[in-house]
């Protein structure tokens, strides 16, 4: 089964979904195959109620251009009619009062037709059919006038039953759609079978990747070793490998990239600091100096320029000898960056040479600074 899915693959298996796909248009087809049934028959009934209407009709003209001698004539149409075609309900003539010139009900002879019925006929222009639903059941009413001259004389109609139409349509359409429905609920099980032996691995796939997208931090290698784990036997697995491979590989990048960041890192600490004070190099101040003036110049904001130095440096050092010296360059330098503020930057130029860069202080902030607090007032014990 397992090598059989595997030769298969995803294509084969949604070739079967669409089979069965196909098998579910089949079943719509035949439904409206079973309506068309429906309707052919009632055109057919319509033909056939429309034949026997042009045969009274004729009759029926006769007759209202006052020729007495089809009456026997058209009680055998009446009687034939009526003991040949049991689906006929009725068969009547009707002059233009409404008043019963024929019937198969002899007792109606004379005598006035309903006034709904009358005023529908009245309305007439010309044959129709007309489809009505009572208590007593569905009607088929084909109805014509009768005229001479341009003169309308009276109407010809007939009533066929649809009962039994009806009847026999719903059956066929009931016996059509429960084939349709069992093998629709057929279809419908192989093809949950399917979906859901196609789509679990998708899902499952895809549930991991988004899993995998909320938890990467591009900052921290570790959140790069994930794996997607789940058994499946098409070309999606293919797919889960090769996600698997993509993380592992960058995993593996970052912990390089890492690696790489940090002795850029130091290297470059290395290149700008001043190794003894920890403060920036000449090298820096000779970069950082241009841009810092551009900027100052391009904002329109002061700029200030601050050269410090220690008093008697070279005394101490002769006195008490380098390393005093040494000692006394960090304790200023230290003094320094505990003072220095965010726009500020120092720099130790060489011996015991510093500058300050401070963007947005004028004359007077760089008085402060200068002469205020002591950051840059080296006091010799």
């Amino acid at each position: 089964m397992i090598r059989l899915a595997k030769m298969v693959g995803i294509r084969g298996q949604f070739l079967v979904l669409l089979g069965t796909v196909i098998v579910f248009v089949t079943v719509f087809e035949s439904t409206l195959a079973a309506r068309s049934q429906r309707d052919s028959i009632l055109k057919e009934r319509q033909l056939r109620g429309m034949s026997v209407l042009r045969s009274w009709s004729s009759l029926g003209r006769e007759r209202l251009l006052s020729d007495e001698s089809v009456n026997l004539s058209m009680w055998d149409f009446v009687d034939d009619l009526m003991h040949n075609e049991p689906s006929v309900e009725e068969v009547f003539l009707l002059d233009t009062n409404g008043i019963y010139m024929m019937h198969n009900v002899q007792g109606h002879l004379g005598k006035g037709c309903p006034r709904y019925v009358l005023d529908g006929l009245s309305r007439l222009s010309t044959d129709s059919v007309k489809t009505e639903s009572s208590p007593d059941g569905d009607h088929l009413r084909f109805q014509k006038v009768i005229s001479a001259s341009g003169k309308r004389l009276g109407y010809a109609v007939v009533v066929f039953s649809a009962v039994g139409i009806n009847q026999g349509i719903k059956e066929t359409l009931y016996v059509m759609t429960l084939g349709s429905a069992l093998i629709g609920l057929v279809g419908l099980l192989m093809a949950s079978v399917l979906v859901y032996q196609v789509s679990r691995p998708i899902k499952l796939l895809v549930e991991g990747v988004k899993k995998f997208g909320q938890t990467f931090d591009p900052h921290n290698a570790e959140t790069a070793r994930f794996k997607i784990d789940f058994k499946t036997y098409n070309e999606i697995g293919d797919v889960r490998d090769s996600f698997n491979e993509m993380t592992d590989a960058l995993h593996r990048n970052m912990l390089e990239r890492q690696q790489l960041k940090a002795a850029t890192g130091e290297l470059r600490k290395q290149a700008t600091t001043d190794a003894m004070t920890g403060l920036l190099n000449k090298r820096q101040f000779q970069e950082d100096y241009p841009v810092v003036l551009k900027m100052a110049a391009q904002r329109n904001r002061a700029l200030c320029l601050m050269s410090l130095d220690m008093d008697r440096f070279k005394q101490l050092n002769d006195t008490l000898g380098h390393a005093a010296g040494d000692k006394a360059l960090i304790d200023l330098a230290d003094s320094i960056r505990a003072k220095v503020r965010s726009s500020e930057r120092a720099y130790r130029i060489g011996g015991d040479e510093f500058i300050l860069i401070a963007v947005g202080a004028g004359m007077s902030e760089a008085k402060v600074i200068a002469e205020g607090e002591a950051p840059f007032r080296a006091v010799l014990q």
